[in-house]
């Protein structure tokens, strides 16, 4: 599955590029003007060095090549190992509610889709379409109010592929050459 996302609140614009499988993915995350680049294949996580990234470690006096990739466990990467499980990732996007109530039928992204509308919300109004022939799979999320954006969904069981990057620095190693 490919899930592409833009979602602002305020001046602070978050942006998502995921391809997602039932073992791992890859993730394209910008949040106020940096971006992290994040693999995962089953229990392990790489994350690509950025710019900040190279920084901190650089604070305690570790050298991380530019363009080079870091290595953890999903389990030690937290929040960025969540990020790439599927399973996860959809059950915060969809989060159900009791509010959600059917309001109309419309083609979106050449999908005949269902319109489904939430109320009650104080950051934001979800409006998510599902689509209306075959597997009910969500094609969009548009959201209106103090956070707003969009949220699609393309490439639904289309496969992905993935492959350690060469030269992963695990993450023990750095941190520990840094104490």
């Amino acid at each position: 599955m490919h899930i592409r996302s833009k979602v602002a609140q305020g001046r602070l614009t978050a942006t998502l590029d995921l391809q997602l499988t039932e073992t791992g993915g890859r993730a394209r995350v910008g949040l106020a003007g940096v971006s992290n680049e994040l693999l995962r294949i089953g229990d392990a996580v790489y994350l690509r060095s950025n710019p900040s990234l190279r920084k901190r470690f650089a604070r305690r006096g570790v050298h991380l090549a530019e363009g080079g990739w870091v290595r953890a466990s999903a389990g030690s990467a937290g929040q960025l190992g969540q990020l790439l499980d599927m399973r996860r990732e959809l059950d915060t996007l969809l989060e159900s509610t009791k509010q959600l109530s059917k309001v109309a039928t419309r083609t979106v992204n050449g999908h005949k889709t269902v319109v489904l509308k939430e109320s009650g919300r104080a950051l934001s109004t979800p409006t998510i379409y599902i689509s209306a022939t075959g597997t009910p799979y969500p094609v969009k999320i548009v959201k209106q109010g103090r956070e707003h954006g969009e949220v699609t969904f393309t490439a639904w069981n289309r496969p992905v592929t993935l492959a350690a990057p060469v030269g992963a620095l695990p993450l023990g190693a750095l941190q520990r050459a840094g104490r």
